[in-house]
C-alpha cells in the first residue's frame, strides 16, 4: 500500500479509501491510485481485510429464476469481476434456483458483502428481503421505483427509438414488435420508443402486431411464424432482444423469406453472435462490461454510504447498422 501511495502521489489513507469504495476522493485522484494498483499488481490480502474490517471481500452477482447467464451476462460479469478485482474484491456467480425469490444460501450465510441483482425476473419480495437484512444491492438491467434500489439500465428507451427511427428511414411503414413481458422494466422502454417512433412518424401502431413471448430464439421463432404467416403482414419487425431475432431469422427461411429482400429484421442488446448470422444483424449495441462497472461503484457507495439517496444510472447504446434491416422498401 505504501508502494502504490507512492506512485499514485497520494497518502495510504486514500489508498485505502480508494478501496474500499469511499466516495469522497476524486474522481482524477481515483483512477490514479487504481492505475497504481494496476501497475504494481497490489492485490490487498483479503483474509486479513476480513479480520480487521469485518468483510467478506467477495461480492455476488445473482440472476433471477429461470436462470439466464447467457451472452448478455457473461460480459456484464466480466466487468464487474474487473472491477471488483482493482478494489481487492471477488465477484460470486450465483443462480436464484426457484422463483418463489429465497436468499441463496451464500446470502444467509452472510459470504458476501454486497449483491448485484441482474435481469427483470428479480422478485421484489427478494429485493425487500435483502434491504431488511441490510444487505446492499444493486439492479442490473432493470429498475423498481419502490424500495428505493440502485440501478445500472441501458438506454433502452433511446435505443428503441433510435432503430425504429432507422426503419422508417429505410421506407418501412408496416412494423412490428416482438418482445418479452412488457411488465418488465426493459422491454416496457423499448415498447415505448416503438411506439413514440411509430406514432411521431404517423404510422398506426397495430396491437396484433405486438407480441409478448419468453426469452427464447424458439418463442422468437414462434412469434415470427405468426407474424409472417399473415397475409396482411408486416415488412419489418423489431425484436427486443438479439435471441428473439436469431429465431425471427430463422421462422423467415422456413417461410422461404429472405431478410431483408421480404422483410427486415432489427434486434437489441449486440450479442456476440449477432454479427456472425446470415445476413448479420442489425442492433442496438448495449456495452454490458460498462454496466457491470458501474454496478460495482454503485454497491460500493452504498456499502460506504448506505443513508445516501439511491443512484438510477443510464448506459448510453448505439445503433449498429448490418445487412438485416435492407437499405430500401418496395412498395406493397
Amino acid at each position: 500500500m505504501e508502494d502504490v501511495a507512492r506512485r499514485a502521489g497520494v497518502s495510504k489513507m486514500t489508498v485505502s479509501r480508494v478501496i474500499r469504495g469511499i466516495p469522497s476522493v476524486s474522481a482524477e485522484t481515483r483512477e490514479r491510485v487504481l492505475r497504481a494498483i494496476e501497475e504494481l499488481e497490489y492485490y490487498p490480502n483479503s483474509t486479513a481485510r476480513a479480520l480487521a474490517n469485518d468483510v467478506t471481500t467477495n461480492v455476488a452477482l445473482l440472476v433471477g429464476h429461470p436462470p439466464r447467464f447467457d451472452d448478455f451476462f457473461n460480459y456484464v460479469a466480466k466487468g464487474a469481476e474487473l472491477e471488483l478485482a482493482r478494489r481487492g474484491y471477488s465477484l460470486i456467480l450465483v443462480m436464484q434456483q426457484s422463483e418463489e425469490g429465497d436468499l441463496p444460501m451464500v446470502v444467509r450465510q452472510r459470504k458476501v458483502d454486497g449483491l448485484l441483482l441482474g435481469g427483470p425476473e428479480i422478485r421484489q419480495s427478494l429485493i425487500e428481503s435483502l434491504l431488511a437484512n441490510a444487505l446492499p444491492c444493486v439492479l442490473l438491467a432493470n429498475r423498481v421505483s419502490h424500495p428505493p434500489v440502485p440501478s445500472v439500465c441501458a438506454d433502452d428507451f433511446g435505443g428503441s427509438l433510435a432503430a425504429v427511427q432507422h426503419l422508417i428511414s429505410l421506407g418501412h411503414e408496416r412494423i412490428a414488435f416482438v418482445g418479452t413481458r412488457r411488465t418488465f422494466y426493459h422491454v416496457r422502454e423499448r415498447f415505448r420508443g416503438y411506439v413514440t417512433a411509430s406514432e411521431s412518424a404517423g404510422l398506426r401502431v397495430r396491437p396484433e402486431w405486438c407480441i409478448e413471448v419468453a426469452y427464447s430464439q424458439e418463442e422468437g421463432r414462434r412469434a415470427s411464424l405468426e407474424l409472417l404467416g399473415q397475409s396482411d403482414r408486416p415488412s419489418a419487425v423489431f425484436y427486443s432482444g438479439d435471441l428473439l431475432a436469431l429465431g425471427g431469422m430463422e421462422a423467415a427461411r422456413e417461410l422461404g423469406m429472405s431478410v431483408p429482400g421480404d422483410v427486415a429484421m432489427v434486434g437489441f442488446d449486440d450479442i456476440r453472435s449477432a454479427a456472425l448470422l446470415d445476413p448479420p444483424l442489425t442492433t442496438v449495441r448495449v456495452d454490458k462490461e460498462e454496466m457491470g462497472r458501474v454496478a460495482v461503484e454503485l454497491l460500493f457507495e452504498t456499502i460506504s454510504r448506505p443513508d445516501a439517496e439511491p443512484r438510477q444510472v443510464t448506459i448510453p447504446t448505439e445503433l449498429i447498422i448490418r445487412k438485416s434491416c435492407g437499405a430500401a422498401v418496395a412498395s406493397q
